[in-house]
């Protein structure tokens, strides 16, 4: 079940358990975490210029980019990871860490939708 609005560029191949996220939404999450842990004040977290410089950092190699999210069960932990990927080999991708409090903030668990 993914959300056909969301654009995906590359197979899964090498991410079978990958689910396709919006990659603007995941940007966003990641520029509000940034400004989180530098101590910005909340209403300056998302602004359009620290939103535009992620976009410029990820677009570096290209502008052909999707996102995803994977679940996983590690040792009866649940596990959330998230990825930018800038092609279809195996180790053309962004794995930043992104932390469940700042995620729970944005609309990037599809799996979920109707939950």
């Amino acid at each position: 079940m993914t959300n056909p609005t969301i654009k995906r560029h590359w197979t899964t191949e090498h991410y079978p358990n990958a689910v396709p996220i919006d990659l603007w939404e995941l940007i966003r999450a990641l520029t509000y975490q940034m400004n989180l842990m530098n101590g910005v004040p909340p209403e300056k977290r998302l602004t359009p210029e620290s939103f535009q410089e992620k976009v410029a950092y990820y677009t570096q190699a290209g502008t052909k980019l999707d996102a995803y999210r994977s679940y996983s069960d590690k040792q009866g932990r649940y596990c959330m990871t998230v990825g930018i990927r800038c092609s279809n080999e195996d180790s053309d991708y962004y794995s930043p860490h992104l932390t469940s409090e700042v995620a729970s903030k944005f609309d990037l668990d599809p799996l979920n939708k109707d939950a």
